[in-house]
């Protein structure tokens, strides 16, 4: 429960209200990152990771078509990065690629990270980034 003895209310983790419900806007933070993406129903959406995986990653795949990782809608982002995997195909200099790297991340304790879509990465730029009307509040960077 998410009240005290005395009835005053505290919230066992960043993100829910009292009753454990997901209580959160788009430029909260919350399970790990920043939401960027809040559904209708208030009770699903994305997070973007405050920080970066260190390192550089290539796609992988070069020349190659990955069957089902072709989805650009919010909420494809998760099935294209397990498609890209599934394939198993390998980087021009050999290394893990980028899809495989963010599945294996584990950033502020969440391990459930992955590549976003084309549409939610649009989505992560019109709402925390250099796109949003509030300016790029999460301070991401143009250049790599």
């Amino acid at each position: 429960s998410a009240w005290e003895e005395d009835g005053s209310c505290f919230y066992p983790e960043i993100g829910y209200d009292c009753e454990g419900n997901i209580n959160v806007e788009v430029g909260n933070e919350a399970f790990g990152g920043i939401v960027f993406y809040v559904d209708e129903t208030g009770q699903h959406g994305l997070v973007a990771a405050m920080e970066d995986i260190e390192g550089t990653y290539e796609w992988g795949c070069y020349g190659e078509y990955i069957e089902g990782a072709d989805g650009q809608a919010i909420g494809t982002g998760l099935q294209n990065t397990l498609d890209i995997v599934a394939q198993n195909c390998q980087t021009v200099n050999g290394g893990i690629t980028a899809a495989q790297v963010a599945l294996d991340a584990e950033i502020n304790d969440y391990n459930d990270w992955f590549l976003p879509s084309k549409d939610e990465l649009l989505e992560i730029y019109s709402t925390i980034g250099q796109g949003s009307a509030e300016g790029n509040i999460v301070g991401f960077q143009n250049d790599w």
